[in-house]
């Protein structure tokens, strides 16, 4: 097996867009936003410290889930072949079950990671951006 065949998928399999799970991870980050906002508001629990450690763990459970940061696809060649037919086929059909559960994982983690992110800009960024809009404007 040469270096060029593993690693990057074709791109002629390429995937279309899909819009279903854009819509989903939307609504999530939705949600996740909201509950950030409101406990924000109301003081009642510091909800960074809990969407840190959620993220956290999601984010592990998809490394080791997806077994590090592999994206090459397993075929029943590249297994030992010490390896039985049942076994091979076990193997390969525990891992399309890893990719599927992974790709669920992924859905918060995403708006997770964007909370974070509007998080950091809000509180290093944000004041001096007014400040300076206000200074070009006059105001």
């Amino acid at each position: 097996m040469s270096l060029h065949t593993t690693g990057t998928p074709n791109k002629e399999g390429k995937k279309k867009f899909n819009m279903r799970l854009f819509l989903i991870s939307a609504l999530v980050f939705v949600i996740i936003f909201t509950i950030y906002r409101v406990c924000i508001e109301n003081e009642k629990i510091i909800i960074m410290w809990i969407y840190l450690i959620l993220a956290s763990c999601l984010f592990i459970a998809i490394f080791i889930l997806n077994r590090g940061v592999s994206s090459t696809q397993i075929t029943a060649d590249m297994l030992p072949d010490e390896w039985g037919d049942d076994k091979k086929a076990a193997y390969l059909d525990s891992d399309k079950r890893r990719r599927r559960i992974v790709k669920y994982l992924i859905i918060p983690l995403i708006p997770l990671i964007f909370v974070f992110i509007y998080e950091i800009f809000e509180l290093f960024y944000l004041d001096k951006i007014l400040e300076l809009l206000s200074g070009i404007t006059g105001k």
